[in-house]
């Protein structure tokens, strides 16, 4: 299995509950929508991981919380397009969070909110694959690791 698996499962679930379109007696299941947005936020999160063991050659993360480990060393790595990864990261991991565990946040129940998400996912994918390679990457990979040395994560 490949982490965009789980983007294209977001992305069937999403597109098959708004089609046809929703109407006042139809919504979309709040509960595919939910899944839609945990499933993108796992796509972008373990192409992160991916990336961060292969390209940038960093060791596994231990002792627990990895996901925000993960966002620390993109926010900390001092090159902006990592930066923006570990915000963008940052950000749907608060939605996938909010969709897993807020049942009372109905915006999570939403087909807007799901593709916005899923999008989400799918700008972070791509910008990771760009910072994956050459001179970019370099300057990740020991940003990443100046940090990981500082904070000994």
């Amino acid at each position: 299995m490949k982490p965009n698996d789980f983007l294209v499962l977001a992305t069937k679930l999403h597109r098959e509950s708004v089609t046809p379109p929703a109407t006042a007696t139809k919504l979309p299941d709040p509960a595919t929508m939910r899944t839609s947005v945990s499933r993108a936020y796992y796509a972008a999160f373990l192409t992160a991981r991916v990336i961060m063991e292969t390209e940038w050659r960093q060791p596994e993360f231990v002792g627990g919380n990895e996901h925000r480990l993960l966002q620390q060393c993109l926010l900390n790595s001092n090159v902006p397009e990592a930066y923006t990864i570990g915000k963008l990261l940052e950000n749907l991991h608060d939605s996938r969070k909010s969709a897993d565990y807020d049942l009372n946040d109905v915006d999570m129940d939403t087909a807007p909110n799901a593709a916005f998400c899923i999008e989400r996912a799918t700008d972070i994918i791509e910008l990771l694959k760009q910072c994956s390679t050459g001179v970019l990457s370099a300057q990740i990979r020991a940003g990443i690791t100046q940090y990981r040395r500082m904070r000994q994560v």
